[in-house]
Formats: C-alpha cells, sequence, structure tokens
C-alpha cells in the first residue's frame, strides 16, 4: 500500500525551519536581553498577584538577585513587606494605565540603598495585561551629584541672604535672630544658637536662640555657666577646634555630657566664632531628633556663615565704640555736651517736668594737676564720675560740661529729691582720695516746674547755686590742699621738716621788718614752706632718690620749671582768697 504524504514532509520541513529560525530568534533575544547594559526583568501578572519570570544579567548584578533566587517571588517576599508593598502599587499603576511608565525608585538592595529610574512597558493576552516587562537604570550617582548641587545652592543661597541681611540690618539683635532663623529653617536642625562669653567674669551665656516647632528653647537655663564646667568644650574652640558629634555620648568629656543630656540633643554642631583673634562665643546646630552626620562641605559652608555673624559684630562693636566716643567724654564716660546739644529737646518737654538739674565740681583741680601731675587729677575726675553713675537713677543724664564741672539732668524729680541726691553725691566724693590729694566738690541745683521757663535760666541758677556753696568751703579746702601738698613734699624731699619750718620763719620775720599785713604774712609763710621744693611733688621719687648720674631723659625732667610755674600759680590762687 502506498500513501502519498509529499505535503506533510513539506509541512514538516517548513515547521522545522520555522522551529529553527524561533530558535534562532530566541537565541538572539537572549543574548539582547542579557547583553543590554539596562537591568530588565519580567512579571506575569496573574489572579491580581505579581510574580517574577526572569531577569537579566545586569538585573542580577545590580540586585544580587540570580534567576532562582528571582523566579517564581513575589516582590513582597524578594524586597520585603514595606519596599516590595511599594513596588507592587507601582506595577498595579502600570496595569490600570495601559500603557508603558517611567517612575523613579529607591530600593534597599543587598548592594546598598539605590535609586531606579524604571520603566514598565505591559503586554497583553486576549486583550488584557499578561506580562510586565521592566527595565531599570542606576542613577544613584546622579540623584547624588544633584542633591549635593541643590544642597549647595541652598547654601549658597543662605550665605548670600545673611550677607545681605549684614549689609542692611542696623539692629544687632534683629540681625542675631533673622540669621539664626534662616540657619535652622534651611538646614533642618532643632535649634540653632549663639554663646558669647564674658571673658572678665569667665562665664558664657545663650544670649540669642531659634527653635524648631516642637523643641524646648533653652536660653533661659544657659545663663553665665562657668567655662570652668567644660573646659575640654572651651579649649578646643580657642584653638579654632570644630565640634562635631553624630552621638553626644561619644564626647569623651563627661561635664560637657552632663550640660548637653538635659536639652535632649542627639548629635550637635559647633563652630568658634572669634574677634581679633580672641574668642568671642560660639554658634551651635543641635539636632535633638535624629543622629545627624555633617559633611565636610557642610561645615565649610557654616565656617562661612559664622565668619560673616563675626564680622558683622565686629562691625557693631566698632560702630557702638565709635558712637560711644562722639557721645561721652573719654575720661569719665560721662556724656558730653555734644550729647547735650541733642538730648536737651527731649528733656526739655513737659512731659518731663518737674525737671531738676545738679551742678557739680571739684574744688582745686587745677592746683591738683600743677602739684601732684595730671594722673591724679584724672583719678579724681574718674573716681567723682563713678560716684555719679553709681547713685543715679536709670533715667538721668550726667553730663561732662567741662574740665572738673559736671550736670545731672534729673526728669520728673523736684527740688526736694534733687537736694537729696546732691547730698549723696558730695557725702561720697568728699571721701574719695587718689593719693595725698583728696577729692572735695562744690555743688548745687534748681529746678524747672513749669514749661514756660527757659532751661538756660534754670542752668544758671544752678550754677550760682554752685559757686556760692563753692565759696563758703574754699578756706577750709585751701588749707586741706596746702596740707596735703606738705605731706606729698616731706615724702618725697630729702630735707626734714623742721627744715623747711626754720625756712618759713626766716621769711615770716623778713615780712615783719617789712611791715607786710597779717595776711601777707600768713601767705608768705605758706609760700616760703612750699616754694624751694614744690617741683620735687611732680618729680618721680625714683628720680629724686637716684644714686649716681641721672640719664638725659630724667635731667630733662629735672630741668622742667616745674618749681617756678606751681609756685606761680599757688601764689595766684592763694591772693585770690
Amino acid at each position: 500500500m502506498f500513501q502519498e504524504n509529499t505535503e506533510e514532509i513539506r509541512q514538516i520541513k517548513k515547521l522545522e525551519a520555522q522551529k529553527e529560525k524561533i530558535e534562532e530568534l530566541s537565541t538572539e533575544l537572549e543574548m539582547m536581553f542579557n547583553c543590554t547594559q539596562d537591568a530588565m526583568f519580567m512579571v506575569e501578572f496573574e489572579d491580581e498577584g505579581f510574580r517574577y519570570i526572569r531577569n537579566n544579567l545586569a538585573h542580577q548584578k545590580l540586585t544580587s538577585f540570580n534567576l532562582t533566587e528571582l523566579k517564581d517571588k513575589k516582590p513582597v517576599e524578594l524586597f520585603g513587606r514595606e519596599i516590595g508593598e511599594q513596588i507592587e502599587a507601582n506595577y498595579r499603576r502600570c496595569v490600570e494605565a495601559g500603557t508603558s511608565i517611567i517612575y523613579e525608585e529607591v530600593l534597599i538592595l543587598p548592594t546598598g540603598k539605590r535609586t531606579l529610574l524604571t520603566t514598565l512597558t505591559p503586554m497583553f493576552e486576549k486583550g488584557k495585561v499578561r506580562y510586565l516587562v521592566g527595565s531599570s537604570n542606576d542613577i544613584t550617582s546622579q540623584k547624588k551629584a544633584e542633591e549635593e548641587l541643590q544642597k549647595r545652592l541652598k547654601y549658597e543661597k543662605l550665605i548670600s541672604d545673611i550677607s545681605f541681611l549684614a549689609l542692611q540690618e542696623r539692629s544687632f539683635e534683629v540681625f542675631l535672630t533673622k540669621s539664626l532663623r534662616f540657619l535652622g529653617e534651611s538646614i533642618g536642625v532643632s535649634r540653632v544658637y549663639l554663646f558669647e562669653a564674658d571673658r572678665g567674669k569667665e562665664t558664657v551665656s545663650n544670649t540669642f536662640e531659634w527653635t524648631a516647632s516642637g523643641i524646648t528653647p533653652q536660653e533661659e537655663n544657659l545663663q553665665g555657666i562657668p567655662a570652668t564646667k567644660f573646659t575640654w568644650w572651651v579649649d578646643m574652640l580657642k584653638n579654632r577646634g570644630v565640634i562635631n558629634y553624630r552621638d553626644i555620648e561619644d564626647i569623651s568629656d563627661e561635664k560637657t555630657k552632663e550640660i548637653l543630656r538635659p536639652q535632649k540633643i542627639k548629635s550637635l554642631l559647633v563652630l568658634p566664632v572669634h574677634l581679633e583673634g580672641n574668642l568671642y562665643g560660639f554658634v551651635g546646630f543641635d539636632d535633638c531628633l535624629k543622629n545627624r552626620e555633617w559633611a565636610e562641605a557642610d561645615i565649610n559652608l557654616l565656617r562661612l556663615v559664622a565668619s560673616i555673624i563675626s564680622e558683622y559684630i565686629l562691625r557693631k562693636k566698632y560702630e557702638e565704640k565709635i558712637l560711644f566716643l562722639s557721645y561721652h567724654d573719654n575720661l569719665t564716660g560721662l556724656y558730653n555736651r555734644r550729647f547735650l546739644s541733642e538730648e536737651l529737646g527731649r528733656l526739655d518737654t513737659p512731659c518731663q517736668l518737674p525737671l531738676s538739674v545738679i551742678m557739680g565740681g571739684i574744688n582745686g583741680l587745677k592746683v591738683i594737676n600743677d602739684a601732684f601731675g595730671h594722673e591724679i587729677g584724672d583719678n579724681l575726675l574718674k573716681k567723682m564720675a563713678e560716684v555719679i553713675l553709681e547713685n543715679c537713677r536709670k533715667e538721668d543724664v550726667a553730663i561732662r560740661w567741662d574740665g572738673d564741672t559736671f550736670i545731672v539732668f534729673l526728669p520728673k524729680a523736684d527740688i526736694e529729691t534733687a537736694e537729696k541726691m546732691a547730698n549723696n553725691f558730695k557725702a561720697k566724693c568728699d571721701v574719695l582720695k587718689s593719693g595725698n590729694a583728696r577729692l572735695n566738690i562744690s555743688i548745687g541745683y534748681s529746678e524747672k516746674s513749669i514749661a514756660e521757663e527757659n532751661i538756660w535760666k534754670v542752668l544758671k541758677e544752678a550754677v550760682d547755686s554752685m559757686y556760692r556753696n563753692k565759696y563758703l568751703q574754699d578756706n577750709s579746702y585751701r588749707n586741706a590742699t596746702i596740707s596735703s601738698l606738705l605731706v606729698a613734699l616731706y615724702e618725697k624731699s630729702t630735707e626734714t621738716e623742721k627744715h623747711a619750718e626754720r625756712l618759713a620763719e626766716i621769711c615770716y620775720n623778713i615780712g615783719k621788718e617789712l611791715d607786710l599785713s597779717l595776711r601777707e604774712l600768713d601767705e608768705l609763710r605758706i609760700f616760703a614752706l612750699l616754694f624751694h621744693d614744690i617741683g620735687k611733688v611732680a618729680i618721680k621719687e625714683s628720680v629724686l632718690m637716684k644714686q649716681g648720674s641721672l640719664t638725659e631723659k630724667e635731667w630733662d625732667e629735672m630741668k622742667r620749671q616745674k618749681n617756678l610755674k606751681n609756685v606761680c600759680k599757688l601764689m595766684s590762687w592763694a591772693s585770690m582768697k
């Protein structure tokens, strides 16, 4: 029997050829699938669930999951519940869209944390999505570079904003308050603060502070902290070091940790603020919510911010000093006459009535300067100013009027208040001394009680009152000054007090022969007591008592005609009495 199977053989050969072609194609597709640089994978969608069916070599390298580990696994089984559910949510979004989608995802893989740019493409079977083909590119490096760029731009804007604020803002308090807020909000920390050091008291205090919402401020709790409590901290900052701890428990100094723990700080960064080479204080950044690591680039940029703040503080210090000098007397610290010309408009108003004025001055300051030296006279002026400032009310205005005179304006104070304060000034001044010179002041006061009264007339009344007081004190103060000069002279002279008395007796007898009056004889006796050695009072004892030859500078001091100048002034002063 014969059966013709020519057609069947032809079909078999055709099928074999197609199979060979399919295998060839499959090999090529497999090569393409595995050789592509993109990490590719396939997911089967069935019964509302997703299962991996294969991945290429690039995906295996990226995820460290080989085909055996991946095949037939659900995303939750492979990546864990939290990340797996996020992955499935994206897969479901692609199924529902029925078209390709592109998205970024962050996965925690055995190879580390990775940011991937993933493309999902649905494949249909009988009009329904059956498979998803995924392709992922690792963009971790690019994202990190972008984040660094964004961070740098953020810091640059922060630096620009604070620099602009430093140029525009005149108020020290407003500048620091705003700067700390800019820093805290921009960087995202819990607390930013400025501590200032008091070098005289050896303490540091939290003077300005910004805190995020929900963070407890610490400004009130951190005032006047002795530097000895955290010497390690201060020494580190003095040497321009940076205090940077991800976990404060890593700090080796126990005293420092005892201060930080009650503030609920987890990590901190502290940068020193130096002015003219000295530690002025420090700027600190606390994180109370997490352990934060500060990169070196971040620290360098924040150092720049700290330097802007320090330059602003230095500039304000200079401005305050210039302003102080322009309105204050350099020697005593009292206001000067320039300040009075501007302040008088505020003082001479009805709302300040009654306005009382105290006028006072040092008796015999010129004689003291000539006899004892200007340093002694200056010390007396300083002591007088200290008494005035210590005993004035906060609203009072004390002014150095001229060389030996001061004025105190007392707003909303009647004449009884002025009298009481004037007597207090005098009582406290008259017990003070500088060397052998005693401080003695004359004082007067007056009151403006009605708005129409001329303030300059009130000032004149205070001056007249002071001079009346001065006249009453002149004789007693003259005798006290002469006694002080004699004491100083006997202390410095190598001659005896009896020698001076003998000379005075000779002069007195000569005066009697010349028929001088009793007043003239008295003044001649004083003249004789002081004349021949008065210059020694103002010459250094080291020069007077030196053994051997004097230097050229010492001879210049001796040759100054201080004797004659002082005596002439003393005689002129005495003759006026």
